[in-house]
């Protein structure tokens, strides 16, 4: 399947959170969007000193948003990322970081605490398919939010990163590596629409009750470490492609683990944003067709409802 990315590590990277080579000033890259034709989109990359996709860390932070692959979205441009239409769409200062993997919410936190400036509201965002492997949160942690303004042993990446674009035109390889990764991968075609591709297609998760109970107390002791450090919390659960579209899949109806997961964190009194609505009831396409990931009409959505809960929260 097209439109699969492979994070380009800097050397000797943390397995968790660097994803790129930095600082990107505006590093060319590609995607391939569509399957059939292999028409690749072109993409821009601008990371911070902290390889991740940030124009800028602001010091006065009134955002941080946090999650998985949905938080940096490296297949559409930057101006098209959630956090970047935020910035665009109102005079709101939103940061973000991508993890590896969803686990270890208290590594993120300190993470964040170390390299950024504390933000008033952290939205906490994870894909519907990665749910269940939320776990353990240690709720006594305390963090100090102190900037750490350069890390000696990374200056030497940039004299790298110089010499693989000048030397070796890292936007070619990128390409031809996306080419070589739509040959060797094969993802759930629709029988709808044979232009449109799945992750997981059918076999789509269900989640049981327990998971969903579960996933609920994690939250909420997410909830509490970030508010016991003086933060809003609020959560953002994206749907899988999948649930959206459940009907081109074919799936014979629309997987409910969000509906149920609303109605156990509305139990729990967990802050969230319900972006399903929008997304279900958009006349616009709001996913990549050769990719499992948002497009810019839907990371639009997405930007424009944590705008909202923003101002209705502060």
């Amino acid at each position: 399947m097209s439109g699969i990315y492979r994070d380009f590590k800097r050397p000797g990277s943390n397995l968790f959170y660097d994803t790129f080579y930095y600082p990107n000033e505006n590093d060319p890259s590609y995607v391939v969007e569509e399957e059939l034709s292999r028409v690749p989109r072109e993409t821009n990359l601008v990371t911070d000193d902290y390889g991740n996709r940030n124009n800028k860390i602001y010091e006065d932070l009134d955002i941080m948003l946090c999650g998985d692959s949905f938080s940096s979205l490296v297949m559409l441009r930057q101006d098209e990322t959630i956090h970047q239409q935020i910035n665009d769409l109102s005079n709101l200062r939103a940061n973000s970081i991508r993890v590896k993997g969803v686990f270890g919410f208290d590594n993120n936190l300190n993470y964040i605490s170390s390299r950024y400036a504390k933000p008033k509201l952290l939205v906490y965002e994870i894909v519907e398919r990665n749910l269940p492997v939320i776990f353990g949160v240690d709720t006594s942690k305390t963090f100090h939010f102190n900037r750490e303004k350069e890390f000696s042993d990374w200056k030497a990446v940039s004299g790298i990163k110089k010499f693989i674009n000048e030397g070796l035109d890292l936007p070619t390889l990128r390409y031809f590596q996306y080419e070589l990764l739509a040959e060797a991968q094969s993802f759930p075609r629709s029988k709808i629409d044979k232009d449109l591709y799945f992750l997981e297609g059918e076999s789509a998760e269900v989640f049981s009750d327990a998971q969903i109970s579960r996933i609920a107390d994690q939250l909420q002791k997410m909830q509490k470490l970030t508010e016991n450090n003086g933060i809003h919390f609020v959560f953002l659960p994206i749907p899988n492609k999948e649930t959206i579209y459940y009907s081109k899949v074919p799936l014979p109806k629309r997987p409910d683990n969000l509906d149920r997961l609303y109605v156990e964190m509305d139990k729990r009194g967990i802050p969230y944003i319900n972006v399903l609505e929008k997304l279900l009831d958009s006349k616009e396409q709001t996913y990549l067709r050769g990719d499992s990931h948002v497009n810019p009409h839907g990371s639009f959505l997405i930007a424009s409802q944590v705008i909202d809960y923003y101002n209705s929260a502060f």
